[in-house]
C-alpha cells in the first residue's frame, strides 16, 4: 500500500477498524497515523521504507499494533507524542533512526518487542512516560534506551544487550527500571549525566566499562542489582604491584643507583601491562573472555616484576653472606 501521500492510512475522530496483513511503504510522513482517540487494530503488517516514521500515534490516539515489522524508515519505527497511548505487542523494529520515540507526554505500552540495529533503540524525552515490558533491545548503534528532557518510563523484564554505547543513558529524566538484564553493552550498563531514577533487581554484569557511570548531584536509587566487581579489583592491582615492588627493592637494595634503576624498570613493566589492560578489544564480545585476558595480563605482570625483585634479592644474598 503506497499512496505516496502524507499517510498510507489515517485514523482519527474515534475511528476504529482492523488493518491486517498489509504491506505499507513509501509514504511521505508515515505509513499509519492515529490521532484524536481513534482505536484501530493493526495485525501482521509490514511497514517499511517510509520517508518519515512507520506509525505515528498522537493527540490521545490509541489502538493496538501486534505482530508487525517496521524497517527502513527514515525517522522512527513508532513515534508517540501528545498523549498518544497505543499498545504495541510482539513487533520487530529495525534499521530505522529511533526504534520507538516517545516525547511531549507520549505514553503507551510496548510489550515483547524486538528492537535492534537502529541508531537508538528507544528514545524517551519531553515528559514521555511509556511502559516497556519484556522487550529485547539489542545491537543498536548508540544507546539501547536514551532518556532525556524529563522523560520517565517504566522498563521491566527487558534484555538490553550488545548496544554500541550504553545500555541505558539518563540525562535529565527519572525512569524506573527493574528485573532487566543489561549486559554486553560496549560502554556502561547505565550512565546518568543528570536526573534521577530507580534501578532494582537488574543484572548489570558484563558491560565494557562496568555497571555504572553516575555524575555528581544525580539521585539514583539502587537495590538488589548484580554488578561486576572484578573490574575494579583489576584496576587497583597495578598500583599495588608497583608499590610492593618499590618496598621490596627498598629493603634489599645494595646502592641508591641500583634501587632507583630497579624501581624504574619494575614501574615501566607494570605501566606497560596497565596500558594493555585499558585497550578496548572490540572483537571479544563476551565479557568472560575480556576478564580472562585481563587476568592473564595481570599474572604476567606479577611474574615479570617479581622476577626482578627475586633477582635483586639473590644478588643481595650472594654479596652479603652470613
Amino acid at each position: 500500500m503506497s499512496s505516496r501521500k502524507p499517510y498510507g492510512i489515517l485514523a482519527l475522530d474515534h475511528g476504529q477498524g482492523t488493518i491486517k496483513n498489509c504491506d505499507i511503504f513509501e509514504n511521505k510522513l508515515a505509513g499509519i497515523k492515529i490521532l484524536k482517540e481513534a482505536i484501530p487494530v493493526i495485525h501482521h503488517c509490514s511497514i517499511h521504507d517510509e520517508l518519515g516514521s512507520g506509525v505515528i500515534v498522537c493527540e490521545h490516539g490509541q489502538g493496538t499494533i501486534e505482530d508487525c515489522e517496521f524497517f527502513h524508515c527514515k525517522k522512527s519505527g513508532i513515534q508517540i507524542y501528545s498523549q498518544g497511548n497505543p499498545i504495541i505487542r510482539r513487533c520487530k523494529i529495525h534499521d530505522v533512526e529511533y526504534g520507538v520515540k516517545g516525547y511531549d507526554q507520549g505514553q503507551g505500552r510496548i510489550e515483547d518487542c524486538e528492537i535492534f540495529e537502529n541508531r537508538y533503540g528507544v528514545d524517551i524525552t519531553s515528559e514521555a512516560n511509556p511502559h516497556i515490558h519484556g522487550c529485547k533491545i539489542h545491537n543498536n548503534r548508540a544507546h539501547g534506551i536514551d532518556v532525556t528532557g524529563n522523560g520517565r518510563g517504566e522498563i521491566a523484564e527487558c534484555e538490553i544487550i550488545e548496544n554500541k554505547d550504553c545500555g541505558v543513558s539518563i540525562s535529565s529524566g527519572s525512569p524506573v527500571i527493574f528485573h532487566c538484564r543489561i549486559s554486553a553493552n560496549k560502554n556502561h550498563a547505565i550512565k546518568v549525566y543528570q536526573g534521577q531514577g530507580r534501578i532494582e533487581n537488574c543484572d548489570l554484569r558484563g558491560n565494557g566499562s562496568g555497571a555504572w557511570e553516575i555524575y555528581s548531584k544525580c539521585i539514583i536509587k539502587r537495590k538488589n542489582n548484580r554488578e561486576d566487581y572484578i573490574i575494579g579489583v583489576l584496576r587497583l592491582s597495578y598500583p599495588i604491584i608497583i608499590l610492593s615492588n618499590m618496598v621490596i627493592l627498598y629493603f634489599f637494595r645494595t646502592g641508591v643507583e641500583d634501587m632507583i634503576g630497579n624501581i624504574i624498570l619494575c614501574t615501566l613493566i607494570n605501566f606497560f601491562f596497565a596500558i594493555l589492560f585499558w585497550i578496548d578489544i572490540d572483537e571479544y564480545r563476551k565479557s568472560f573472555i575480556k576478564v580472562g585476558i585481563h587476568f592473564a595480563i595481570l599474572i604476567i605482570s606479577i611474574f615479570l616484576s617479581s622476577y626482578f625483585c627475586l633477582y635483586k634479592l639473590l644478588i643481595y644474598s650472594f654479596q652479603n653472606p652470613r
